[in-house]
């Protein structure tokens, strides 16, 4: 998908989220900078065609002014171990949400 970014950030009060965004930003960079805009650091940021979802789901439809909060915890994102078609990777959990932000 192209122009579609995931990133998960903090703020500083512990609380983490991942936020996708499909359509508003060109470039990853962009869609960086605007969350650490707001106050955030980002703990990872990745696009459709790297990151892989667990359980969480891609928002299909484009739209130019719109970010999907896909999960939200008061406690940081935790980074897991997570076996998907037979192969280990290193995946990030948000609440009960978890993608896997690498391929490789």
């Amino acid at each position: 998908m192209e122009n579609y970014f995931r990133i998960t950030a903090q703020l500083d009060n512990g609380t983490s989220f991942i936020l996708d965004s499909h359509g508003m930003f060109e470039k990853l960079w962009e869609f960086s900078v605007y969350v650490k805009s707001k106050g955030a650091s980002i703990i990872e940021a990745t696009s459709s065609e790297q990151f892989i979802d667990i359980n969480t789901q891609k928002e299909i439809q484009r739209y130019s002014d719109k970010l999907f909060l896909i999960a939200c915890d008061p406690d940081p994102a935790k980074w897991i171990d997570y076996e998907y078609e037979g192969k280990k990777y290193k995946a990030i959990q948000v609440r009960d949400k978890i993608y896997i932000p690498r391929k490789e």
